[in-house]
């Protein structure tokens, strides 16, 4: 503050707990780390006047407790049975922390409580590091390798402490230190073509990689290379105070690049942000007169690569402040601001970026908002905004009755919902035979939304009472009051455990239900089917007549393994009486819910052979009666049969980690040892390859592949190395993972959309992907446009021009996602655009518009096509009457350089009364790259 007052009555505002002591520049540490040898204030006051009377310090019969506060304990703390609170980490660490002991409680095997006698001083957990890396005292990380380099690297230096260094254990011989992080690889991994550096130093003094030719895929104008190419920094952080290179070549030199830092402390006034708006403010320190300063100012999606100038003149500015305005809402932006002195016209080299965020916009309403009835609930469904303008947070059901609202009820988003093309609510407890009317109402961080449109539903009464008209031993005859009614759904299910139940459809208030089993009861339920959903269902229970079906016997001998064969099963059972025109079906599992789950193997005769099951393993059989004349009957005994080892079978839990395949023999007790057959087939260049395994005899085996190239993937199969042998079934193996795009918005522009995302450096292309699936799992009915950079101007013709399976929907409402495409086309995972979702009206009759960036080479494609249908039309208007006519209309299409589209105008071509085809235009399903 220029008055100062932000830096007075700072004693008071500083305070320490009673359990820290404050260092005097008004830090807070632990007490006990006062004067305990190791300086853990910044100025040192923690070691100040520390001398000891009567002994030494460092004797550990006089090492200080931990004194930390009891009572209510912060959440990064646990509390001890003694009300004390210890950090949370230090839970089961195999010493007790806590006066009595109860850190140490419960902790199972494995966690035994050291013995601390005369215990050793411990330093405290260090936090705020990655691995490979040293804290130094003021917080700064450095790489591991920076350690005992005989260079200080720390500010105070302690990464050169002699009593520290001397210890230090250096790589043996065989092994290469990374440069950086400090790590050993073997001598036979470096230049090997794999990074096995955390830091890929292994791998960057090589012969096919000579570090003194680094690769600069940089955008020089606003970024520069370090760390061999691998690294692309903003000019903007330059000299900045901090290290965004590994090899902090960014912080190097700065006395050169100090004279060109004119603007500091850049950064966005929060207070001022709007849905569309960013104020940036600044300061400049080194110049007393500002008065000779001029600015230019630009922008770009935070992380993209296209920066859009404000303007290209120079202005001045003496608030030292700027408003950025036209932005999109609830969108990440990249703000930077240039400076040159009017005086010699001289452009300062620094040009500061920070980031920002636009607030949320106002949300469009839900849409396709449907309303079915369920009994006396509603079951509510809706899709997305098009136009979220930040995360919808909560969708707002309220619900009209007689033109009052009656409820107002909070659907939360959840994480499901997001996966989901359309969000579901149920509204429970309605009054049957009442009128309702529903609308729902999205909500972000800021706004509302209008109200969707509203829906009414009629909720319909319920039917009367199921009358039986006639019962017989495999039928039942029933009807109903149809309360003016015209389809019914009837549903039945007997108490049969192998009873899945059946359901149908019918136009009158009566049915005859047959087919069902003799002396049995079934629980019938019939629901009116309405054109707004479907009545509380009307129940009753029922028994038929007559006598029930005989239950099959098998005894302890009417099972066993086929002679041949070790894994098909022989089955034989008895029914009494006897009946020789009965069919049995077979139910069989790994346990009693499998097999009721199961569909049974049909049979004519009272024995049966079951093969093709898995070598080793436990299964339950039962047989019972399952006749389309006779009915369903119960179930016979069960009976257990463990199948045997078979050459032929499969390996069993076949399972991937990493680039390592784990499987286990095809029994748990292996006589004979066998060999293994591994089968790959790269599912992105469809290339196989097999591996040969020598035959051993252990029960869990696993086989690492070579590290494998970024993106691939790969279906697996093993079986046992013998002709015939049955493979297990495909586990995937996936190479190291592309860089997916980041930062991708979907942006309504006009009739179309503009998706853009930040550049990924090691990707060739791109795939932007429209999908009605928003898990983008499903991709059938889905629009897959290639392009080389970003953004992409997407126009309703994209979808006008695209072929839909029959399945598809005929809405025009997608989820946005983009991914890398590198140049072996190996892919990365999809990047979606948050909750947009694009709903995309048809181009008007009469024209066919061409976005310029919707595919790669679109204006030189344009013009081919053109050329070439010009000839054609060319000879044809001079033999065809009708041609000609029309031949100046045609010539009328024309490409516009202010909108960068091609539209061709043929509403003038048509007529009714000619029967000769007419041109309708150019599709751009396909993009031509030239």
């Amino acid at each position: 503050c220029p008055d100062g007052s932000d830096e007075e009555g700072c004693d008071e505002v500083k305070t320490c707990q009673s359990w820290q002591f404050r260092c005097d520049n008004g830090h807070c540490i632990f007490k006990t780390w006062q004067c305990d040898g190791d300086t853990d204030c910044v100025d040192q006051s923690d070691e100040e006047n520390c001398d000891v009377e009567g002994g030494d310090r460092n004797n550990t019969d006089l090492l200080p407790q931990p004194n930390f506060p009891r009572g209510d304990c912060n959440e990064w703390m646990f509390k001890c049975l003694s009300e004390q609170c210890v950090p949370y980490w230090w839970k089961c660490d195999g010493v007790e922390d806590c006066s009595d002991g109860s850190d140490e409680d419960g902790c199972g095997a494995g966690h035994e409580v050291e013995n601390t006698t005369n215990p050793e001083p411990v330093a405290p957990p260090v936090l705020g590091c990655p691995a490979n890396k040293f804290q130094c005292h003021n917080g700064d990380c450095i790489w591991a390798a920076w350690v005992c380099d005989k260079e200080n690297d720390c500010v105070e230096g302690e990464d050169e402490e002699e009593e520290m260094c001397k210890d230090k254990v250096m790589c043996g011989p065989g092994h290469f230190q990374c440069e950086l992080s400090g790590a050993c690889v073997g001598l036979e991994k470096v230049c090997d073509g794999a990074r096995d550096c955390d830091d890929g130093t292994d791998e960057t003094r090589c012969a096919h990689n000579d570090p003194f030719q680094p690769v600069d895929n940089c955008d020089d104008e606003d970024s520069f290379s370090c760390d061999l190419g691998d690294t692309c920094v903003l000019w903007a952080h330059k000299c900045d105070g901090h290290t965004d290179c590994v090899d902090g070549s960014d912080e190097e030199m700065c006395q050169n690049w100090s004279q060109d830092v004119v603007v500091q402390g850049l950064e966005v006034e929060q207070d001022a942000r709007t849905m569309d708006s960013l104020t940036v403010m600044w300061w400049v320190p080194n110049l007393k007169n500002t008065d000779n300063l001029s600015y230019r100012y630009a922008y770009s999606i935070q992380g993209h690569a296209k920066w859009t100038n404000v303007s290209n003149d120079w202005t001045a500015n003496k608030h030292l402040e700027y408003v950025f305005s036209d932005l999109h809402a609830a969108t990440e932006y990249d703000l930077r601001v240039f400076v040159k002195n009017q005086t010699d016209d001289k452009e300062f080299g620094h040009a500061p970026v920070v980031k920002g965020k636009t607030r949320d916009g106002v949300p469009s309403p839900p849409l396709n908002l449907q309303a079915v009835q369920k009994g006396r609930d509603m079951e509510l469904s809706w899709g997305w905004p098009a136009s979220p303008r930040g995360n919808i947070q909560v969708f707002v059901v309220r619900v009209f009755q007689g033109g009052d609202q009656r409820q107002e009820l909070d659907k939360l988003v959840t994480a499901g919902d997001q996966d989901s093309n359309r969000v579901m609510f149920t509204v429970h407890g309605l009054e049957e035979g009442g009128d309702y009317e529903v609308e729902v109402v999205a909500v972000n961080e800021e706004y509302h939304s209008g109200p969707s449109t509203r829906v009414r539903l009629s909720m319909s009464n319920t039917l009367g009472v199921i009358q039986v008209e006639d019962t017989g031993d495999i039928f039942l005859a029933i009807s109903w009051g149809s309360n003016d009614h015209t389809k019914f759904r009837v549903s039945y299910k007997s108490d049969n455990p192998l009873d899945q139940g059946q359901t149908q459809t019918v136009s009158e208030s009566r049915i005859n239900l047959t087919g069902l089993s003799p002396q049995t009861e079934y629980n019938v339920q019939v629901s009116a089917i309405t054109d707004s959903g479907s009545t509380t269902p009307a129940t009753i229970k029922l028994r038929t007549k007559g006598v029930s079906l005989p239950v099959p016997v098998i005894s302890k001998s009417g099972i066993g393994l086929h002679s041949d064969n070790p894994t098909t099963v022989k089955l034989t059972w008895a029914v009494k009486p006897a009946s020789p025109n009965l069919q049995f079906g077979v139910w069989f599992g790994v346990s009693e819910e499998e097999l009721i789950a199961s569909n049974p193997r049909l049979t004519k005769t009272t024995t049966a052979t079951i093969s093709d099951l898995s070598a080793c393993t436990d299964y339950i059989f039962a047989v019972a009666v399952f006749d389309l004349e006779a009915g369903l009957g119960k179930m016979s005994n069960f009976v257990h049969i463990s199948t045997k080892f078979s050459p032929t079978a499969p390996p069993r839990n076949v399972s991937v980690e990493g680039n390592t395949l784990y499987w286990e023999a095809p029994c748990d007790i292996m006589t004979q040892s066998l060999g293994y057959l591994l089968y790959l087939k790269n599912v992105v260049t469809g290339k196989e390859s097999y591996t040969t395994l020598a035959k051993v005899s252990k029960l869990t085996l696993s086989h690492t592949f070579k590290e494998q190239q970024k993106g691939s993937e790969f279906a697996i199969t093993i079986s046992v190395n013998i002709p015939d042998a049955v493979p297990s079934p495909a586990v995937y193996m996936y190479g190291p993972p592309i860089p997916a795009p980041t930062s991708v918005y979907a942006h309504p522009v006009g009739d179309g959309f503009d998706v853009s995302w930040a550049p990924v450096p090691s990707a060739q292309s791109y795939e932007v992907v429209l999908s009605p699936d928003p898990t983008f799992s499903n991709l059938t009915c889905s629009i897959l446009l290639p392009v080389l950079t970003s953004p992409l101007t997407i126009q309703p013709s994209v979808l006008s021009n695209q072929s839909y399976s029959s399945s598809c929907s005929s809405s025009h409402q997608f989820s946005v996602a983009v991914r890398s495409v590198t140049l072996d086309r190996y892919k990365s995972a999809y990047s979606k655009a948050g909750q947009s979702i694009m709903t995309m009206a048809l181009s008007e009759a009469g024209s066919i518009t061409i976005p310029e960036k919707s595919a790669v080479g679109t204006v030189i494609g344009v013009l081919l096509v053109m050329l070439v249908l010009g000839a054609g039309l060319g000879y044809y208007a001079f033999s065809n009457r009708r041609m000609r006519s029309r031949f100046r209309e045609f010539a009328a299409g024309h490409y516009s350089s202010a909108t960068g589209a091609a539209t061709i105008n043929h509403s003038a071509l048509m007529d009714d009364d000619d029967d000769s085809p007419i041109i309708r235009g150019f599709s751009d399903d396909e993009p031509l790259v030239m």
